[in-house]
């Protein structure tokens, strides 16, 4: 929800992780789909991560709170089946991946380098412009999303709620069944409704 929207810039563009495994070639695909990811927090919201007991920002906008926590480790498939609507999609976000199983830590590296470049190519983005008093909802699984600066000297205040209900198993990752049509990102405003496809 935004309370306050910047006149310009702050923008959040998704990019839509069904389009962007859809494009890659074949062979490609069955690659990414043998892999499977380490994934962690730890680089980022560890004692010693980018965010931890070091990070001096006092302006940042929200509390980030290091913690040991963050240095768990979960496995999961680099492509995975939606549970609702059986599509594949990547299930990679370079940030929170810190190997992948059975390769040198060197070329999981230069893999995700190269997943990260082609997930955010422009032909899978949608750009969202904040308006005040505006809401959205969206399917984070299928979704890699980033905020957008340009706003300096201006307020932006958003409000976030994640629905915490869904938990990937490996069943998940089953690779068959029928590919329905891609959901979409649902905007909402005083003066607006419109679906995303």
């Amino acid at each position: 929800m935004a309370f306050d929207a910047p006149p310009l810039g702050g923008d959040t563009l998704f990019a839509n992780q069904f389009a962007a495994f859809d494009a890659l070639p074949d062979a490609k695909k069955d690659e990414l789909r043998a892999l499977t990811a380490i994934h962690s927090a730890k680089l980022a919201y560890a004692p010693d991560g980018t965010y931890g007991e070091k990070d001096r920002a006092g302006d940042r906008s929200m509390a980030i709170r290091p913690d040991e926590s963050a240095n768990a480790t979960q496995s999961h498939p680099l492509v995975y089946r939606h549970p609702e609507t059986s599509e594949e999609a990547l299930f990679s976000t370079l940030g929170y991946i810190v190997g992948i199983e059975g390769l040198a830590q060197s070329e999981a590296l230069a893999l995700l380098t190269e997943l990260a470049q082609w997930q955010a190519r422009d032909e899978f983005i949608y750009r969202h412009v904040w308006e005040p008093d505006m809401l959205i909802v969206w399917d984070n699984r299928p979704v890699v999303h980033k905020a957008n600066g340009g706003y300096e000297g201006h307020r932006r205040e958003l409000h976030r709620t994640t629905i915490a209900a869904w938990r990937p198993s490996f069943s998940d990752y089953a690779m068959s069944g029928p590919r329905p049509s891609q959901s979409g990102i649902v905007r909402h405003s005083r003066a607006a409704r419109r679906t995303i496809r």
